[in-house]
C-alpha cells in the first residue's frame, strides 16, 4: 500500500495558538503521499493567515472555507467530500501526531477498514499528561470480534481521530458525521465498529490531545450538549432494534450504548443551569420526552449515601482503574456518587454471575476472575457490600493479586 494516498483532514476555528504546530506534525510525516484538507470555519482569530503561509510553503495543503461557522461536523463532512486520497485520517486542530504515524498504520492497512492506535492527552490547565490505550492485542481482527473485545475490555475510545479510515469503506456505508450535533464522534464511531469488516489494532501512541479550557469539551454543558447525547443515544437504539445482529455483535452494541448513555447522565449532572435543561425539554417531541424521562430519573443522585470525604475522593482518583465490587442497593449508590464525581470505573465485579443482573446503571457486571488482565498496582477496588461479606470479598481479591481496597463503610 506504500504508493496509496492518505487525506488528512484539519478542521479549523480559532486556533491560532496551535494550528502551526499541528500542520508543522503533518507535513514532516515520514510518509509523503498526502494531501492536508484544512477546513476553516469561519475563525475570529487569525488562523486563516497561518493556513495561507503553510498553504504557500507547501503544495499539498489545500484550503476550503466555510461561509459561515457550521461546526466540526459539518466542516469533517467537506474534507471528506473533497478527499482524493485512498485513506483518511482526522486530525483536530489543536493537537499534533508523531512523525511515523501514517507510515506505520500504512504498513497495516492492506485490506483493512480501520486501523486503531492509542494517544496521549495532555492537559494545558491540570498539567500531567494520561496515556489512552487500547486493551486488546496487536493484531488483525474481523471487524465483529473488535468491537466485542473492546466493549468487554472498557477500551472503546469514541474519538474519530484515534483511527485511520479506507475511504472506500466510509463511501460504501455512506458514513458521515451527523451535522449539528456535538460529539459527533460517538455515532461515527459507532457505525464504523459496526460496518468494519476487518479493523487492525496497534499499539503506539501516535496522537497528542490536547485538553484546553476553551475546547468544546470544556464548556458547560448546554441545552445542545444534552440534545445532542440524547439524539445519539436515541439513533444507535433505533439502529440496534431494526437490524438482526448476531449474538456477540447485540452484547457489543448494548455496552457500547450503555457508556454513551452513562456519559449522557453525567453530562446532565454537570448541566446546574435549569435554564439548559427546560430548553432541551422544550425542543424534544413527546416521543421522544416518554423516553427522556426514563434515563432523567438515572440522573438522580442516589440518598443511601450521603457524600464522600475529599481525601477519599483523591484517593479513588489517584487510581488509573477502579471496580466496585457489589451490584446490590450499596453498589447503586456508590455508583451514584463516583457519577457525580465524574469517576469513570472499568466496571463492576461479583463474586458470580449466577443469579446476578447482567448490568447496573450502564455498567456490565462481571465475576472478579474476569478483571484479571488489570495491572494490579494501578487498580483500586471499592467494596460495596454489607460489613459481613467483607472479609471473605477480601480474602478472594487477595487470592486474585489485588492489593488496594476502599471499604464502603469508612467513607
Amino acid at each position: 500500500m506504500k504508493n496509496s494516498k492518505v487525506s488528512v483532514i484539519i478542521p479549523v476555528y480559532n486556533v491560532a495558538d496551535y494550528v502551526a504546530e499541528c500542520l508543522e506534525s503533518i507535513i514532516n510525516q515520514s510518509y509523503k503521499n498526502i494531501e492536508i484538507i484544512c477546513v476553516e470555519d469561519k475563525s475570529t482569530d487569525n488562523s486563516p493567515d497561518i493556513l495561507n503561509q503553510y498553504a504557500k510553503k507547501d503544495t499539498r495543503i489545500r484550503l476550503y472555507y466555510n461561509r459561515e461557522n457550521r461546526g466540526l461536523a459539518y466542516s469533517r463532512n467537506i474534507g471528506l467530500d473533497a478527499a482524493e486520497g485512498d485513506y483518511i485520517l482526522f486530525v483536530d486542530s489543536d493537537d499534533y501526531i508523531e512523525a511515523d504515524l501514517i507510515a506505520v498504520c500504512m504498513e497495516k492497512s492492506a485490506d483493512n477498514d480501520l486501523i486503531c492506535f492509542d494517544y496521549t492527552q495532555f492537559d494545558n490547565i491540570h498539567g500531567p499528561m494520561k496515556s489512552h490505550t487500547y486493551l486488546i492485542n496487536d493484531g488483525e481482527y474481523r471487524g465483529e470480534n473488535y468491537f466485542a473485545e473492546a466493549v468487554k475490555n472498557n477500551s472503546i475510545i469514541f474519538s474519530a481521530w484515534s483511527k485511520l479510515y479506507r475511504k472506500a469503506f466510509l463511501d460504501k456505508h455512506r458514513i458521515r458525521f451527523c451535522d449539528g450535533l456535538l460529539y459527533e464522534d460517538i455515532l461515527f464511531s459507532f457505525f464504523c465498529f459496526l460496518k468494519a469488516s476487518k479493523i487492525y489494532s496497534l499499539h503506539n501512541r501516535f496522537y497528542w490531545y490536547r485538553i484546553r479550557k476553551d475546547s468544546i469539551m470544556m464548556k458547560k454543558v448546554s441545552a445542545q450538549s444534552l440534545e445532542s447525547y440524547f439524539f445519539i443515544i436515541c439513533e444507535m437504539a433505533r439502529d440496534y432494534v431494526n437490524n438482526h445482529y448476531k449474538q456477540e455483535l447485540c452484547d457489543a452494541i448494548q455496552g457500547y450504548i450503555r457508556k454513551a448513555s452513562r456519559d449522557f447522565i453525567q453530562a446532565y449532572r454537570k448541566s446546574d443551569e435549569k435554564a439548559a435543561k427546560a430548553q432541551f425539554l422544550k425542543n424534544k417531541n413527546i416521543k421522544y420526552l416518554k423516553l427522556y424521562d426514563t434515563f432523567a430519573e438515572l440522573c438522580v443522585k442516589s440518598g443511601l449515601l450521603e457524600d464522600i470525604s475529599n481525601e477519599h475522593l483523591e484517593y479513588i482518583k489517584s487510581f488509573r482503574y477502579v471496580i466496585l465490587y457489589g451490584a446490590g442497593d450499596i453498589g447503586r449508590s456508590v455508583l451514584g456518587i463516583l457519577d457525580f464525581y465524574d469517576i469513570p470505573i472499568c466496571g463492576i465485579a461479583v463474586t458470580t454471575a449466577w443469579g446476578n443482573r447482567k448490568s447496573l446503571m450502564g455498567n456490565r457486571i462481571r465475576p472478579i476472575e474476569e478483571y484479571e488482565y488489570i495491572n494490579k498496582e494501578e487498580c483500586l477496588i471499592i467494596i460495596g457490600v454489607t460489613e459481613k461479606y467483607y472479609l471473605d470479598i477480601r480474602n478472594k481479591l487477595n487470592k486474585f493479586g489485588f492489593k488496594h481496597y476502599l471499604k464502603i463503610q469508612d467513607w
